[in-house]
């Protein structure tokens, strides 16, 4: 009985990770190409500062 979960989990992790793989990059390259990453909070929080301050 304990060998048949063991057994289940191995081929159910490789079709997963090429999902997962396959899906970060289908969504990194729709989102960069919809518009530019989202930047990093500390230079968004800066930038706005700036912004407010001016």
């Amino acid at each position: 009985v304990e060998d048949q979960p063991e057994y289940e989990e191995p081929p159910l992790l490789p079709p997963r990770s090429d999902d997962l793989i396959e899906e970060e990059e289908e969504e990194d390259q729709t989102y960069a190409e919809c518009e530019p990453p989202p930047i990093p909070q500390e230079e968004d929080y800066e930038d706005i500062g700036s912004y407010a301050t001016a």
